[in-house]
């Protein structure tokens, strides 16, 4: 048998079909492999979105709160520790429920790999 890829025999059909299926296996590749980092993209830039959606809907509500308790106290007569003390509980834990709200930062993907030394 022949070598397929003899220099001599360049144009013959089996070499242009190995070149050409070749080619296609490659462009199959890079195609995937740019519509794969495409998809992850996407996807982060999604979870991005989400996660400022969530803390903008938690300041806008902590908001409200603060606003509610701040007109509150404006109703409470100045001799009545008690309710002052309450409203500052409702502060601390509103203030707390804000801060849970915070979604802890993702992990820093790891570094790749180093290749391996040539010889």
């Amino acid at each position: 048998m022949a070598n397929r890829f003899d220099p001599s025999d360049r144009h013959s059909g089996e070499t242009v079909d190995a070149i050409h299926a070749a080619a296609h296996i490659v462009a199959h590749a890079i195609t995937e492999g740019f519509r794969h980092m495409a998809d992850a993209q996407a996807q982060a830039l999604a979870d991005l979105s989400a996660a400022v959606n969530d803390m903008s809907a938690a300041v806008t509500a902590a908001a409200t709160e603060i606003s509610t308790l701040l007109a509150q106290l404006q109703n409470i007569p100045s001799d009545d520790s008690a309710a002052i003390e309450a409203q500052v509980n409702a502060i601390k834990n509103a203030t707390a429920t804000l801060t849970a709200a915070i979604p802890a930062p993702a992990p820093a993907p790891a570094p790749a790999p180093a290749p391996a030394p040539g010889p």
